[in-house]
């Protein structure tokens, strides 16, 4: 497996200047783990609105088609490298080994987890989800 993120800095960055037209700021500290719960909560919006649907109205087919998941996960992935000490590594996955952030025995599979967020809809997980893995990490070393 891969041991660098797994797309381009480039990608990243343009997935971060896509997430600020939306007011989600996705600066590489540890709180900007809020602005991809808001990123995606607001292409949730958007995509209910364009398709003339209730609030709170499942669209978890249609966001993943206006985000870059693999981008967004990356992102994701390197706030543990930047704030818990992770390395991109592998872990175990439901089907194997997957792409993964690793510190000790405390995992995270980033692409992953953004991918069930986007197309499996609310609650918002990564504001809470974050700061408790990367505490686990850290203390984990």
């Amino acid at each position: 497996m891969a041991r660098t993120a797994p797309v381009s800095d480039q990608r990243v960055e343009g997935m971060i200047r896509d997430a600020a037209k939306y007011g989600a700021v996705l600066d590489y500290s540890p709180e900007s783990a809020a602005g991809i719960d808001a990123y995606i909560e607001s292409v949730e919006l958007m995509a209910r609105v364009a398709l003339d649907l209730d609030d709170g109205a499942f669209v978890g087919d249609s966001v993943p088609a206006l985000l870059d998941l693999d981008a967004l996960g990356t992102y994701y992935g390197e706030l543990f490298v930047r704030h818990a000490g992770a390395a991109w590594g592998a872990a175990e996955g439901e089907d194997g080994p997957e792409l993964a952030v690793v510190r000790g025995a405390v995992s995270e599979l980033p692409l992953t987890r953004v991918r069930i967020r986007a197309t499996d809809g609310p609650p918002p997980v990564f504001r809470t989800l974050f700061p408790h893995l990367a505490a686990e990490m850290r203390a984990g070393s």
